[in-house]
């Protein structure tokens, strides 16, 4: 008999998120309410960093979207090893060239605030031949990073790939910190992760393309500048 029941429950269940799948399913079918959901995700909620109040009301508003069309939900806590948010990231070039660069900051980038002027460096690609070529002026300054255009998905993992290779000889070089150029253009700006994460400790940036064109055209033009950072960062470690 208890055999029966256990296998009973188990049908139900399965029975259970068959159904789900199949409401799931035509809700995702529907390109208008896909697009209006989308909508109002992006255009009254915005950026979700995990841990953000914006991340929290976007998990209330999944959770009764999924209620509104009838779907079985539930909301489960869990731990994250640490919090960091970015309040806000401003930068400005001075020396040769005077402008505000539209920028913002990786995630895990820095663990604590900073105001401070820094020389700005030509990093080039980012290689080793580009660390070799800087050599020890790399100490203590902000060298910026060229980028190709992403076009396409591989374009994207590749970024994520060198980043990880950049940062190791960044840190080796004893860098200040490291701006990547915007691989997307028209002023767009995106947030990836600094490849160590929770143990970075470097201030780190992505540059609207635009402007960090406009730097490296100086730098290259045997021009000086400097990069003033100011950077307002919430940081918690678990524990």
């Amino acid at each position: 008999m208890k055999r029966i029941l256990q296998l009973v429950l188990a049908m139900g269940v399965l029975f259970g998120q068959a159904y789900d799948y199949q409401k799931l399913s035509k809700i995702i079918q529907n390109d208008d309410q896909v697009a209006k959901d989308l909508a109002h995700l992006c255009d009254f909620i915005g950026g979700r960093p995990t841990g953000s109040e914006a991340n929290l009301a976007s998990i209330d508003w999944t959770y009764g979207k999924f209620q509104e069309y009838g779907v079985s939900v539930s909301k489960q806590a869990f731990e994250m090893p640490g919090f960091w948010l970015e309040r806000s990231s401003k930068a400005k070039i001075t020396g040769d060239l005077n402008f505000t660069p539209k920028v913002t900051a990786l995630s895990f980038s820095t663990r604590s605030n900073i105001a401070k002027k820094y020389p700005l460096l030509d990093g080039g690609r980012g290689e080793k031949q580009d660390f070799s070529r800087l050599g020890s002026r790399a100490g203590g300054a902000i060298i910026i990073i060229e980028t190709n255009e992403l076009v396409n998905i591989d374009g994207l993992f590749k970024e994520y790939s060198d980043a990880a290779k950049i940062e190791a000889l960044a840190y080796e070089a004893g860098v200040a910190g490291v701006v990547y150029m915007s691989s997307r253009p028209k002023k767009l700006l995106y947030r990836h992760n600094a490849s160590r994460a929770y143990e970075n400790t470097l201030p780190m940036l992505v540059m609207a393309r635009e402007d960090g064109k406009r730097c490296l055209r100086t730098l290259r033009n045997k021009k000086s500048g400097q990069l003033f950072i100011q950077m307002d960062i919430k940081v918690k470690n678990k524990g």
